[in-house]
């Protein structure tokens, strides 16, 4: 005979409670272990994310071709030259100094008559000649020199091209936009070249002691700057310097442009003898004059101002040209009446801020040389 204990109810709920709880903390436990386990996976594959992307960037690959570029090539090429027969290289240099000799005797003094005939008496034959004979070549240059204290200080400015070299897409004659930047050019008190208009500048300044030109090639102004890759046309000079009035009263400036002369002092203009009148300012048609190499130059007056001796001023001189060939002057008049229409090169006080030196006088010879010094203006 066997006995069999029996749980009684309330021992089988606290069982089942226990079995419940057991069953929880083991699910949980395995989701846990779950958690874990995933967080464990992660971080070994991002650590082997990391580890593995330095080396897809290719540092030593790229070390490589530099050194591949620095090899000292080009030194072994330049040491076989050395090496080569001596009787060689002396039939060379013997060809190379004959070849010197012969070439600069033709090109200079071929040029050099052409700026004497320009400057004769005989316009006929001037202009026929000295259009070649402005400011290429030699050390002279009608646009003035690297001598800070001799002028106004000027620089070139090419519309057809920006500062790089690269085109604009301007083109000589396009008088439409070349109107548009003189005029932004002269707006104001104070004159710069509009940022607006992409343009290359000259690696040089020049200072001239006279706003005189004849007719020259346009394109001889970017030889004097420095510039000989400029083409013809859309090119311009600004000049600019103080300087003290030698003398009292009202007057005028009369002068030429071709295509463009722009004058202000203190940040007026007083004279646009700009033959297509860029800048719209008022002037006074006064006939046409010969000048050596530009015959039947137009010649305007412009707006009266007034001086007083001693005191300082500013003067801004713009000049440029369309392409083909340029020329322009400006001379300072009292009173209208001091040039009587159709009388020719007005014979007065030129556009002088320092003394002139001979060559400056031989190529502006078609004014009279008392007209030639800082009469009126004299460089600050």
């Amino acid at each position: 005979m066997s006995y069999h204990a029996k749980l009684s109810d309330e021992a089988l709920r606290a069982l089942e409670a226990e079995r419940r709880n057991s069953t929880m903390i083991s699910v949980m436990m395995a989701l846990l272990f779950c958690v874990l386990l995933g967080l464990v996976m992660a971080v070994i594959f991002l650590t082997t994310e990391v580890k593995e992307t330095p080396e897809i960037i290719t540092f030593a690959g790229s070390q490589d071709a530099e050194e591949r570029v620095e090899k000292p090539e080009i030194v072994n090429q330049v040491e076989r030259k050395p090496s080569a027969p001596s009787k060689t290289l002396s039939r060379v240099i013997a060809s190379t100094s004959v070849t010197e000799l012969a070439v600069p005797v033709t090109s200079v003094d071929l040029d050099t008559p052409s700026l004497d005939f320009g400057d004769s008496e005989d316009f006929g034959s001037g202009w026929g000649n000295g259009v070649g004979s402005g400011a290429g070549g030699g050390g002279f240059s009608s646009f003035g020199s690297t001598n800070p204290n001799s002028g106004l200080r000027g620089t070139f400015y090419d519309f057809k091209r920006d500062r790089s070299g690269k085109p604009t897409g301007l083109k000589k004659l396009d008088q439409g936009p070349y109107t548009k930047i003189i005029q932004a050019f002269t707006r104001g008190r104070t004159w710069k070249a509009p940022a607006r208009y992409k343009h290359f500048t000259s690696p040089v300044e020049l200072y001239t002691s006279s706003i005189v030109f004849k007719g020259i090639p346009d394109v001889e102004a970017g030889q004097a700057f420095q510039a000989p890759e400029t083409k013809p046309g859309l090119w311009l000079v600004h000049y600019s310097g103080d300087v003290v009035a030698q003398t009292s009263g009202t007057h005028r400036l009369i002068g030429w442009g071709d295509n463009v002369l722009v004058i202000a002092i203190d940040g007026k203009i007083v004279l646009d003898a700009s033959d297509k009148g860029f800048t719209g300012e008022k002037r006074t048609r006064r006939g046409s004059i010969n000048v050596p190499g530009k015959p039947g130059a137009a010649l305007y007056e412009g707006k009266p101002f007034s001086l007083s001796q001693g005191r300082s001023y500013k003067i801004d001189v713009l000049i440029g040209d369309m392409g083909g060939l340029f020329s322009a002057g400006a001379m300072v008049m009292r009173k209208s009446s001091d040039y009587k229409d159709g009388s020719g090169i007005p014979q007065l006080p030129a556009l002088v801020v320092s003394p002139l030196t001979e060559e400056d006088r031989k190529h502006r010879s078609f004014v009279k040389p008392q007209y030639l010094n800082p009469e009126i203006f004299k460089l600050k």
